[in-house]
């Protein structure tokens, strides 16, 4: 996955202005190496590859947090707290999703996106262990909550490489891969 200005999977020789077609613009896709030219008639002139890393690491968010809702009998019993407290889980993790919703937003309009995104991945990756090690239940539910707000970290900068990456004709598709991926998530989870 990668956005202007960033190295990308793209690896080819910029075509001279005279080879050109009406629709191929010379882009700065990577940095320190002269401009690529993309076709931008193509429906995907990046390819799909972003679209489906996105729709996998959407899937990947569903799948982590509906892991628990199979396994919380077997964790209240370990930890021995209530059906509240159960209930509590989830809705501290939204609260926390919201809070930083806004936040993430911004962090996508001035950070590197696709940075952004392995980033929220590496802190899922790291709470995810957290949560598995957790030897309290004090523990458990902080690193539950860190996973949701990390959730709601990957949405910005996501949304905003997909538009960019994809013209009007495709972007619906694009959209729907990411959502695709969301859905599925949540029944394997």
């Amino acid at each position: 996955m990668s956005e202007p200005n960033e190295p990308a999977a793209l690896e080819q020789d910029p075509a001279p202005p005279s080879e050109r077609t009406p629709t191929t613009v010379p882009l700065d896709v990577f940095v320190g190496r002269p401009p690529v030219d993309v076709d931008l008639a193509r429906p995907a002139p990046f390819g799909w590859w972003p679209a489906i890393v996105i729709a996998l690491v959407a899937f990947i968010d569903r799948v982590e947090v509906n892991l628990i809702a199979g396994a919380l009998p077997a964790i209240q019993e370990e930890f021995g707290f209530s059906d509240t407290w159960a209930g509590a889980i989830p809705t501290a993790a939204a609260l926390a999703g919201v809070v930083l919703l806004l936040p993430a937003g911004r962090l996508a309009d001035k950070g590197r996106r696709t940075s952004i995104v392995a980033l929220v991945v590496l802190v899922w990756a790291v709470c995810s262990v957290l949560s598995g090690l957790a030897t309290t239940f004090a523990l458990f539910f902080i690193t539950r909550i860190m996973l949701g707000a990390a959730g709601q970290l990957y949405n910005p900068p996501s949304s905003s490489l997909l538009a960019d990456f994809y013209p009007g004709s495709t972007r619906g598709k694009a959209f729907g891969l990411e959502r695709a991926g969301y859905y599925m998530g949540l029944p394997i989870g």
